[in-house]
Formats: C-alpha cells, structure tokens, sequence
C-alpha cells in the first residue's frame, strides 16, 4: 500500500480543498489534484511556495520526491 501524499494528508487535516490550496498558492484546482496523485512534480519555486503557504508542514523536498519510491 502506497504513503498519502504530505499534502493530500495537510489538505485533509485542515479541511481545505484543492481548489482553496490552488487560489492560497496561485496555481490551478488540476496542478494541486497532479501533485497529490502523483502524476506531476511543481518546480522548485513552487515546492517552496507550498512549504511556506502549509507553515513548513509540508516541505519543499517532501514534494520534488519522487511521486513513487521503490523499497
């Protein structure tokens, strides 16, 4: 069984949408939905954008990761 994206669990625990995180951040409902799906990775200005909109709960390298990690 694949971890919960560290943002999909912030989104959870705050009661936040996507699309609320996306209008907090300045990008779109999709880019939040690929990111917490795993499908696409936001730039390195973006991942420090999140870090700095969920209070350092989620940071930058949590969200550059690799969406999948073998172990």
């Amino acid at each position: 069984m694949s971890e919960i994206h560290p943002l999909r669990r912030w989104l959870f625990d705050h009661q936040m949408t996507g699309l609320a995180f996306a209008e907090k951040v300045g990008v779109s409902g999709a880019a939040v939905s690929q990111w917490v799906n795993g499908v696409r990775v936001p730039s390195l200005d973006l991942a420090i954008k999140i870090e700095d909109a969920t209070g350092g709960a989620v940071k930058a390298r949590d969200m550059l990761a690799p969406a999948q990690a073998s172990d």
